[in-house]
C-alpha cells in the first residue's frame, strides 16, 4: 500500500488555501491588538501638563469640629475655599501651624497632612483642590 501522493492539485489547493487562511487570521488579530492599545491608550486620563481644571472636593465638619485629614501629593498643595473656618497644617516633627495665626503659623516645611476647623458653632462645608 502506498502513501497518498502530497503533491496532487486537490492538496495543494487545501494546502495553500489554509495558508492564506493563517495569515488573515494573524493580521486580524495583530491589527485587533494594536487598536485594543491604541484605544487603552487614548483612554487613559492624562497627569501631569493636564488643561483640565484641577477636581474640586468638598470636606464636612462637624459643628466646631474637625474634617478629615487631607494629605497632599508631593510637590502639591491644598487651596480651601469656604467661610467660618480655619485651616491646620500638621508637620512631620509634630508641631501643628494655624493659617493667619502669627504666634503658630503654617510654614514651608514637611508637612504630614492638613486640615480645617469649623469656627461657626454649625455643620460646615468647605471646597479645596489641589494646585
Amino acid at each position: 500500500m502506498n502513501p497518498p501522493d502530497m503533491a496532487t492539485p486537490s492538496v495543494l489547493r487545501t494546502r495553500s488555501w489554509m495558508t492564506m487562511m493563517g495569515f488573515i487570521l494573524i493580521g486580524v488579530l495583530a491589527l485587533g491588538f494594536f487598536a485594543y492599545q491604541l484605544w487603552k491608550y487614548k483612554s487613559t486620563p492624562t497627569v501631569g501638563n493636564s488643561q483640565r481644571a484641577p477636581a474640586t472636593m468638598v470636606l464636612s465638619m462637624p459643628p466646631s469640629g474637625d474634617s478629615t485629614h487631607v494629605y497632599a501629593p508631593p510637590g502639591k498643595s491644598v487651596s480651601f475655599t469656604g467661610n467660618g473656618f480655619t485651616t491646620h497644617c500638621i508637620y512631620t516633627d509634630g508641631h501643628e501651624g494655624i493659617v493667619g495665626d502669627p504666634t503658630s503659623p503654617c510654614v514651608s516645611g514637611p508637612m504630614l497632612y492638613q486640615f480645617v476647623r469649623d469656627t461657626t458653632g454649625k455643620p460646615n462645608n468647605v471646597t479645596y483642590v489641589f494646585n
